[in-house]
């Protein structure tokens, strides 16, 4: 998870890079602007993103 919060505010993609695709992800519309909220499942953490354009960016992790 500490890796993951250095991505905050980044590419969602270099996250993968560095740390490998999530186990699970999830979406749904978001209430915060037009794109979607993510939740990707790591194992033992979480990480939120928000896509919208064709750009996700990590939001946070816990």
């Amino acid at each position: 998870m500490e890796t993951a919060l250095t991505f905050v505010d980044q590419d969602a993609a270099a996250l993968v890079q560095a740390i490998g695709e999530p186990l699970e992800t999830q979406y749904e519309a978001s209430c915060s602007g037009p794109g979607d909220d993510g939740v990707w499942t790591y194992d033992g953490f979480t990480v939120y993103t928000y896509r919208e354009n064709g750009v996700e960016t990590i939001v946070d992790a816990e």
